[in-house]
């Protein structure tokens, strides 16, 4: 559902059309990456929560949409400063993708291309991409929150949803 909280359209990105993707590789040994790994560990660590996606998640229809809306509009919620009774969930999971989205950023073309010493870029992933645009002040204003929005949108595009509903299935 284009335009919801957190989510772009798999390879649609305008802003930054020639910069590759962040690529998630398989985290803790298995077959999930971070972002999936984390939803689901730090979604579940609540029973509260547990106990509400692990019921979207056993519903015979509907049941990743499900599961995937419940945790992108706690997320929502959390960010516009409403209240939700997962509010911690949620921001453990901001947090835990912020600390994470700071990693994936390539610092030294960053770095190299404000000081000059490089024309451009180069071959560099979206999030480094972003980063640069950031940092060059004359473009854009409010950067932590558009930083913000941009890692959690990366992060949420990476989380295989089928694989989060089916842990919360049992």
């Amino acid at each position: 559902m284009p335009g919801h909280p957190g989510e772009r359209q798999p390879g649609n990105n305008p802003q930054f059309p020639r910069y590759k993707k962040v690529e998630f590789a398989p985290y803790q040994g298995g077959k999930s990456n971070f972002p999936t790994w984390d939803v689901f560990t730090v979604f579940s660590s609540f029973p509260e929560t547990y106990s509400l996606l692990s019921i979207k998640a056993s519903r015979p229809t509907g049941a990743r949409g499900e599961v995937r809306r419940a945790i992108l509009g706690t997320v929502a919620q959390w960010k516009e400063g409403k209240p939700t009774p997962h509010a911690e969930a949620a921001k453990i999971l901001v947090q835990d993708f912020l600390s994470s989205g700071v990693r994936h950023v390539e610092w030294t073309p960053v770095v190299d291309t404000l000081r000059g010493e490089q024309q451009e870029l180069g071959e560099v992933n979206e999030l480094t991409a972003f980063t640069y645009h950031l940092f060059d002040a004359r473009k854009y204003e409010g950067s932590v929150g558009k930083f913000a929005n941009k890692v959690l949108a990366i992060y949420f595009d990476a989380v295989d949803w089928q694989s989060v509903t089916e842990k919360f299935k049992g």
